[in-house]
């Protein structure tokens, strides 16, 4: 009874075992995959979409801010710095400026999804009548700006846009209507090909 019991354990522990890499090894090749196709997407990106009236000015070049201190990502098995690719594109009528910041996904995830879109306006948060709070600071400039942030295919994607404030909503428009090309562009172009699940 002994030994089959024995035999019994070693059998479910070898069964586990074998899950677990099968399940790290899947998570590898999901990582695999999503690096594959976030260099993909911003070659694509880079050679092939443009927004009319705006000149992309980045090209090959990469710019990196910083991390915080305590950064769970970046760690023996994290993603690496370099997987984040930095889009600016200026238009000198209006003024307005879009930056595009594509990253990968740090949790391996394929999906799509919304994640947060927000704005500045002076006339809302900076006016002697503004409609949120009543701190009127002359020192703060005049200026519009709109965030949009979303997952495609898993890598995310964080425009951002920004204008002098003319009452006009400059940057919310052209935010806007620049990621609804962009993801326009993502799901049309035939050299965009989606990970798979």
């Amino acid at each position: 009874m002994r030994k089959k019991l024995i035999a019994f354990l070693l059998v479910i522990s070898l069964c586990c075992a074998v899950g677990c890499g099968v399940i790290i090894s899947k998570k590898r090749n999901n990582q695999g995959l999503l690096v594959s196709s976030f260099t993909q997407t911003a070659e694509t990106i880079k050679e092939d979409f443009s927004y009319a009236g705006f000149d992309e000015i980045m090209s090959d070049k990469t710019y990196f801010l910083s991390l915080p201190l305590n950064y769970p990502q970046i760690d023996s098995s994290g993603i690496p710095l370099d997987l984040q690719k930095l889009f600016v594109y200026k238009e000198s009528t209006t003024g307005t400026v879009i930056m595009l910041q594509m990253t990968i996904s740090p949790s391996s995830s394929t999906e799509s999804k919304w994640i947060s879109s927000f704005n500045y306006q002076t006339n809302l948060f900076n006016s002697p009548n503004c409609k949120f709070g009543g701190l009127y600071d002359e020192n703060i400039p005049d200026v519009e700006i709109s965030v949009n942030a979303f997952s495609y295919q898993g890598i995310n994607f964080s425009v951002l846009a920004f204008a002098p404030d003319n009452n006009n909503q400059a940057a919310t428009e052209k935010m806007v209507d620049f990621c609804n090309n962009l993801i326009d562009f993502l799901t049309k172009s035939t050299d965009y090909q989606p990970s798979n699940q």
